[in-house]
């Protein structure tokens, strides 16, 4: 498979996703999860906090990224994905709400972006 990644052909995620629940278990890619999620909350701790130019911080913060999304995709297959669709939904209706909500305020009181004169 290895190759097949590295020479460019299509790789089928859902069934490596599958393969690694079959071999390694549901709690045990729950728990993979988890530990992919701390090591982004680090990365994004010492990338946007700490030295946002860094190189290898945010070298360090795309790697994560990548691992968690990796595992939240494996999660998806699980859960299935019309559940996780239905919750996005919700979740991006709120999201829109307010970002409606904040941005009539700073428009009204004359400020172009959130945070600018506060």
């Amino acid at each position: 498979m290895d190759n097949d990644v590295k020479n460019g052909a299509c790789l089928d995620e859902r069934a490596l996703f599958q393969d690694c629940t079959r071999l390694w278990g549901v709690e045990a890619q729950i728990h993979m999860l988890i530990e992919e999620c701390a090591e982004l909350i680090r990365a994004a701790c010492h990338y946007g906090f700490r030295d946002l130019y860094e190189p290898s911080q945010y070298s360090n913060f795309i790697e994560e990224l990548a691992d968690v999304e990796i595992m939240c995709a494996q999660m998806r297959l699980y859960v299935g994905d019309k559940i996780v669709d239905e919750e996005k939904e919700i979740k991006l209706g709120r999201l829109l709400q307010r970002v409606a909500k904040e941005c009539k305020k700073h428009q009204e009181g004359g400020t172009e972006r959130v945070g600018e004169n506060e």
